[in-house]
């Protein structure tokens, strides 16, 4: 399970966004602690997290924060966050559409991914 929390802290008169989660990462029946689990994203108005299982959550992630560091438009924050949003599903169903070399009488992966973001 992923605990995530975000709130505004006040220091003075300055107010800041804090943002946590835990470290576990998890997939294939196997568990490793001190992971990262947000990220900040390459235009620098926005971050990202995730919970679910590692095995897609990660790869979808680096595909995303490289569509974006390679769109000068995005990645100067002239694309509004909602059709970022757009670009990333679409680059989230490429990738899960990229999947191959399934075992023997599989078409498709095995389990469907179990993914929040």
């Amino acid at each position: 399970m992923t605990l995530l929390t975000a709130f505004i802290r006040s220091v003075g008169k300055l107010e800041e966004l804090v943002i946590a989660s835990d470290s576990r990462l998890s997939g294939n029946g196997q568990r490793t602690d001190h992971a990262q689990k947000v990220f900040t994203l390459p235009r620098t108005d926005a971050l990202f997290a995730f919970a679910g299982d590692t095995q897609y959550a990660y790869p979808l992630m680096m595909q995303m924060i490289s569509a974006i560091e390679a769109s000068e438009f995005s990645s100067e924050r002239r694309l509004p966050l909602g059709f970022l949003l757009a670009d990333t599903l679409r680059v989230f169903q490429q990738s899960y559409d990229a999947i191959h070399g399934f075992p023997a009488g599989y078409t498709s992966p095995m389990d469907p991914p179990d993914n929040f973001f």
